[in-house]
């Protein structure tokens, strides 16, 4: 009778290895309780934090446009303006077609060579 529904008496010695247990599983639900809770709190956090800043960002940029002689009409969104005064920049933007291709051939090729040498 190995395996019985009945209670066993372990005697001292069960009884702290149950209390020892439950208060282990009580440590990591409440490690694993403050884990959620302190990834909602960062997460919360960081949407605040972002907006401010993006909404701050635009304000001063909008503020301040009419004092800055390099903007020029942008042709990704019509209604914002794009500095071309930036050579790095402008340089970005005159190669992104070039860029934008080469991804996509390297992409279409890795995806042929995986698919096909496999």
């Amino acid at each position: 009778m190995l395996f019985s529904n009945s209670l066993i008496d372990f005697g001292d010695r069960g009884c702290a290895f149950l209390e020892s247990y439950n208060s282990n599983c009580a440590a990591a639900a409440m490690k694993k309780e403050w884990k959620r809770r302190e990834l909602s709190i960062l997460v919360l956090y960081a949407i605040a934090f972002y907006t401010f800043i993006v909404r701050r960002s635009l304000q001063l940029s909008h503020d301040h446009e009419a004092k800055l002689y390099g903007l020029r009409p942008g042709w990704l969104l019509p209604p914002c303006l794009n500095d071309v005064s930036d050579a790095q920049w402008r340089n970005f933007r005159g190669n992104l077609p070039i860029l934008t291709v080469v991804f996509g051939i390297s992409t279409a090729l890795a995806n042929f060579l995986r698919a096909f040498l496999r």
